[in-house]
C-alpha cells in the first residue's frame, strides 16, 4: 500500500501523487472513482503505461481491495482525526504497518513478502551492446 498525504484534494496534486508513487512500481491497472479529482487520469496513462479504469457511481464493490485498505488505514486515522497535524511521516509508518501485516489471503506472508518474491520471479534483462571493429 502507497499513501501519499496531500496538501489539497486536486486534480494536479492527485494525478502526481498518482505519477510519483506508482513510478518506480510495476503497475498493469488502475481502477479508480468518479471524483472530480481523477480528471487527468490521461495524464497517468501516458506517465506510466497502464489502463486507468473507472467504477460505476455508489458500486464500492467494484474496488473492493481499495475499500478494505481504507478500512485498515482508518484504524490509524480515524474519520474525525485532523489531517493538518499528520506528517508524511505517520503515514510513511502506517504503510509500513500495513505492507508488513501478515494476511490470511497471501498465507499468512506480509504484502511485502510477496512483492520481494514477484521481484525475485523475474528475469534480469540485460542489453549489452558489442562493437566489433577489425
Amino acid at each position: 500500500m502507497i499513501l501519499t498525504k496531500l496538501k489539497r484534494k486536486t486534480v494536479e496534486q492527485t494525478t502526481n501523487a498518482f505519477i510519483n508513487g506508482l513510478k518506480d512500481h510495476q503497475v498493469r491497472s488502475l481502477t479508480l472513482d468518479n471524483g472530480t479529482e481523477n480528471r487527468d487520469h490521461q495524464k497517468i496513462t501516458k506517465e506510466l503505461g497502464v489502463g486507468v479504469y473507472f467504477c460505476h457511481p455508489y458500486h464500492s464493490w467494484e474496488k473492493g481491495t481499495n475499500e478494505h485498505g481504507n478500512g485498515l488505514v482508518r484504524r490509524y486515522l480515524p474519520r474525525k482525526t485532523e489531517l493538518e497535524y499528520v506528517t508524511q511521516e505517520d503515514i510513511d509508518d502506517i504503510s509500513w504497518e500495513l505492507n508488513n501485516r501478515p494476511r490470511k489471503i497471501l498465507g499468512f506472508s506480509t504484502a511485502f513478502e510477496m512483492l520481494e518474491l514477484e521481484y525475485s520471479k523475474q528475469q534480469l534483462q540485460v542489453n549489452v551492446a558489442f562493437d566489433y571493429r577489425v
